[in-house]
């Protein structure tokens, strides 16, 4: 079975030009060298597949080029290096980087020695539902993330299946995986496309290999040209042709008790993270109108007064039906008690709308 990993840059440097770009690997190079090498041979095998972020290709580019202009690297091999950059795993160019800069910038401030390429590279890790983080920086990342475990979890609520390595670790686990214990299935797609699939995963998995959009509209599966079920367990050789439905077709709730994949637990769950925060805000749109901001100084304020670090967690609580929206009055009563003289008249109104509500009912 592949594990997909993901690179620092300093570490996809280290892979590339087999040198070292930190003080830990210079002080031991022996160890470091035979580290690079066996890792070089698990990526060969195809064992570990590299999964690179845009930014951190560019920025790999970006440091061969300053090291050139510093006289440390060939100029006349540079082709030569941006070639090996490219190829050694696939580069993620269609991923919305947009979104996750802005976790980044959320998720401050960072602890030392963490930065804003470092936060990005973990967020990108998890978005593509990557399997090992490779780091220099292992210790200060696993502080981080016990830091942010709230923030991480409403947005990425398998996080902790995230393992992070530095080059001397990964080795380590390297020497302890086996990778015969997990077995990996071939299937066709409709077109006759080879594809390689953890054994024992269903049709939905499969179309959830295939991408987030196919598995959360998927209503029906063909197998060999016969209909089945989504939680037909595929076997080696088989041809799925996967049936959506782009208007009424999405996941279910029992879905997650069958689906084999990681990949696939992880884009059910966030499918159904982002519809019950949509159900929640509706609920609170239908409630209040638009008098007030979703994001706005009262909405944080019943979140934190509610045990809630963002808005976003009281509206997916809400969505779910574990959350009341009266429990919501009740607490901008409070507010608006011990606050009125800070609000603006038009705030003020929110306290005859709580007492006299759209559907009639006394709160």
């Amino acid at each position: 079975m592949h594990k997909h990993i993901v690179l620092d840059y300093l570490t996809l440097l280290a892979l590339i030009l087999e040198r070292p770009f930190s003080s830990q690997q210079r002080n031991n190079l022996s160890a470091f060298k035979h580290n690079i090498k066996i890792i070089n041979r698990f990526i060969e095998q195809e064992i570990l597949r590299v999964e690179q972020s845009i930014l951190c290709h560019n920025h790999c580019i970006e440091l061969v080029d300053q090291l050139i202009e510093d006289g440390e690297l060939l100029s006349s091999r540079i082709l030569d290096y941006l070639e090996k950059i490219s190829n050694l795993g696939r580069i993620h160019d269609n991923i919305d980087y947009e979104k996750i800069f802005q976790l980044a910038n959320k998720l401050r401030p960072y602890p030392p020695k963490v930065t804003f390429p470092d936060v990005v590279n973990l967020i990108f890790a998890l978005e593509i539902g990557a399997e090992l983080l490779i780091t220099i920086k292992v210790n200060k990342l696993q502080e981080f993330i016990k830091k942010n475990e709230d923030l991480l979890f409403q947005e990425y609520p398998d996080y902790r299946d995230l393992e992070i390595f530095d080059e001397t670790s990964l080795v380590k686990w390297i020497k302890e995986y086996d990778p015969q214990k997990t077995e990996t299935i071939t299937v066709l797609t409709e077109s006759n496309e080879e594809k390689e699939i953890p054994e024992g995963s269903t049709v939905l998995d499969f179309a959830y290999k295939i991408g987030p959009r196919l598995g959360n509209h998927c209503v029906q599966a063909l197998v060999n040209n016969k209909s089945v079920s989504l939680d037909y367990v595929l076997e080696y050789g088989d041809k799925i042709n996967i049936i959506i439905d782009k208007e009424f077709g999405q996941p279910k709730e029992e879905w997650l008790k069958f689906v084999y994949t990681k990949k696939a637990k992880h884009e059910i769950k966030k499918w159904f993270r982002r519809h019950n925060i949509s159900q929640g805000k509706a609920l609170i749109m239908n409630e209040f109108s638009n008098k007030y901001s979703l994001y706005g100084t009262i909405f944080q304020y019943v979140a934190t007064t509610l045990m809630y670090k963002t808005p976003d967690g009281l509206y997916e609580d809400l969505g779910k039906g574990i959350i009341d929206i009266r429990k919501i009055k009740d607490t901008l009563r409070i507010y608006f008690k011990y606050y009125e003289s800070l609000v603006s008249e038009e705030n003020l109104e929110l306290d005859n709308h709580i007492d006299n509500p759209i559907d009639g009912q006394k709160c």
